[in-house]
């Protein structure tokens, strides 16, 4: 991989990790003490972990998920439950994120080698 793919996938852990932790904590979970600078420091803290473990190649992935649910549970000093709600929302969308990106990267590799 390169240093392209890693500053994309940081970027998306970043930009829609926030986003998505946001939206997971404030409306699903309902975590009173839940704000946009906490939520941007988890998916900070998610993304720099993805970039780190990306040499890990299908490791990455798993690892960084359990630790950004780790790390919102920490955060916000709440039940697992409430944690596991906040954090549904990222780790499904960013899954998505993931499987097609890497069905994308598959399907122009396979076109560069036809």
């Amino acid at each position: 991989m390169s240093w392209e793919t890693h500053g994309l996938d940081f970027l998306v852990f970043l930009v829609l990790g926030t986003i998505l932790i946001d939206v997971g904590a404030k409306k699903y979970a309902k975590i009173p003490d839940a704000t946009t600078s906490k939520n941007f420091v988890i998916a900070l803290i998610g993304a720099i972990l993805a970039v780190v473990f990306g040499y890990l190649y299908f490791l990455a992935i798993p690892i960084a998920f359990v630790a950004v649910l780790i790390i919102v549970k920490a955060f916000y000093k709440t039940t697992w439950g409430a944690a596991f709600k906040a954090w549904i929302i990222y780790f499904v969308i960013l899954l998505i994120y993931f499987i097609l990106l890497v069905l994308w990267l598959s399907y122009s590799w396979l076109r560069m080698t036809l």
